[in-house]
């Protein structure tokens, strides 16, 4: 049905299905992951929270995206949007690695970095969904 919906939405706004799958349904399957990390967080088991996060990771990035493209070949998005997807992704990892390097936390100014960052991202495909409605 996630599948139907965003593809009718797609066509409805003349944006690219990447894009809206990257904003909408990426929520919906990191909800789960957001709901064990405050809940190991608030129970005192961190490392279940950064297990969580580190194993969705890998799970998505390899076991689904295998899966999926033994079934059906898959078409790369836009090097603009698959580029800048890569690069804030990375930015965030070397930022994580680098805060917890040295210690096993991260202090509550680094997750405001953090959600900073994921805010600018958001900003930036917004203005890539804008660029593609105006030229179509």
């Amino acid at each position: 049905m996630m599948v139907f919906a965003v593809r009718n939405l797609s066509t409805i706004f003349g944006v690219p299905e990447f894009l809206l799958g990257l904003f909408l349904i990426s929520i919906g399957t990191s909800l789960p992951e957001l709901t064990v990390g405050l809940r190991s967080v608030l129970s005192h088991h961190t490392g279940v929270s950064l297990g969580d996060l580190f194993g969705s990771a890998a799970i998505n990035s390899t076991l689904i995206l295998g899966v999926v493209s033994l079934i059906h070949p898959i078409v790369a998005p836009p090097l603009r949007t698959f580029g800048t997807t890569g690069l804030f992704t990375l930015v965030i990892l070397l930022f994580i690695f680098i805060s917890l390097r040295n210690r096993k936390h991260l202090f509550p100014w680094e997750g405001v970095v953090l959600l900073i960052t994921y805010a600018g991202f958001l900003l930036f495909q917004l203005s890539c969904i804008a660029e593609c409605v105006a030229v179509h």
